[in-house]
């Protein structure tokens, strides 16, 4: 899953660089191939969690606490981001 992971961030970072995929539909399914991936990894991190036998219950609840409020923070801190660029250095870009 990491190697996965891997080649989308250096595909990615190759294609802002040297912008050779141009059609729409090409980057949407890849956009969705992005989504299922990241889908994949969170889920596989909570299965990981609920079940590995080096933690007690108490310490999978609290596992399970932090990645959940470290993945919506995360979300919150890229939604922030994102409205902040938007409105000012790449306002002039839309």
């Amino acid at each position: 899953m990491t190697i996965l992971q891997t080649i989308n961030f250096v595909f990615f970072l190759l294609n802002l660089i040297f912008l050779f995929v141009e059609n729409l539909w090409i980057c949407f399914g890849l956009m969705i191939w992005v989504g299922l991936m990241a889908g994949c990894s969170y889920v596989n991190v909570m299965y990981q969690i609920l079940e590995s036998p080096l933690l007690q219950a108490n310490e999978k609840e609290l596992a399970l606490t932090i990645t959940t409020v470290g993945n919506d923070l995360g979300i919150l801190l890229a939604s922030i981001t994102s409205t902040v660029l938007g409105a000012t250095i790449f306002h002039q870009e839309i």
